[in-house]
């Protein structure tokens, strides 16, 4: 892996390996590295919410608002 001198290049490149090393299941990070907009975040924990309300699991992801919000104000990869 080359060097990452922005910290959060970094930050996302540390979170993929974590994703790597504690799932081992490609499969499992394999769509983040595919995100592209905002917009697709969105979309996933939009869908991941409607999955959850129809098993009665609902998990509150509208505390990370602030998070995509931010985000949005930033370029991604």
């Amino acid at each position: 892996m080359a060097a990452v001198s922005d910290p959060v290049h970094r930050a996302f490149e540390d979170a993929i390996q974590y994703l790597k090393t504690k799932s081992g299941d490609d499969s499992v990070y394999s769509p983040f590295l595919q995100t592209t907009s905002i917009d697709e975040v969105y979309n996933a924990t939009d869908a991941l919410q409607e999955e959850q309300s129809k098993k009665g699991h609902l998990r509150h992801l509208s505390k990370i608002e602030p998070y995509l919000k931010r985000l949005g104000s930033m370029r991604l990869l």
